[in-house]
């Protein structure tokens, strides 16, 4: 069973159960009114991130081309303005390898973010399709937030790790 599948069956589970443990987070989703609003702010970029979000090194490489190109077309017709930033669903190392990044080049974007933590260490133009993220947590306080955007937190990881091997 393909994830597709597996997705399908769910989704059926979920309308046909007459349980009363069923969750929605549609009001934590911004609508579309919402998304068109913000996109007109200077310093917000929209970004695009696949249509169903697969776990896209699993993918048929058609499915791939479709995850990665359609979803940026439904944002750009619904913003009229061009998507230029991808982000890899499950974008850890297992999950993102040269051929989705070459879909997500083909596709034209012009950078892409994976979930590994740290910050940019190369100058390769390539470094652009595997931009680290850091996480911020609601729970941050100005300073923890300060200690990730220095990369000093990324140091000290490494640090670690190396104490550990």
């Amino acid at each position: 069973m393909d994830q597709h599948d597996l997705m399908r069956q769910l989704r059926k589970l979920g309308t046909e159960s007459d349980s009363t443990l069923k969750y929605s987070y549609d009001h934590l989703m911004m609508d579309w009114d919402e998304v068109t609003a913000i996109s007109k702010h200077p310093l917000i970029t929209i970004g695009s991130h696949t249509e169903q979000h697969y776990v896209l090194t699993l993918l048929e490489e058609e499915q791939l081309k479709q995850e990665i190109h359609n979803a940026r077309k439904i944002l750009e017709s619904r913003l009229d303005k061009k998507v230029r930033c991808f982000s890899y669903p499950f974008g850890g190392s297992y999950h993102v390898n040269q051929r989705e990044i070459d879909e997500a080049v083909r596709a034209g974007y012009l950078c892409a973010c994976t979930t590994s933590y740290g910050h940019i260490r190369g100058t390769d133009k390539s470094e652009l399709f595997r931009i680290p993220r850091i996480g911020i947590d609601y729970f941050d306080t100005l300073e923890q937030i300060s200690w990730k955007l220095s990369g000093l937190d990324v140091l000290f990881r490494l640090n670690r790790e190396l104490r550990l091997e």
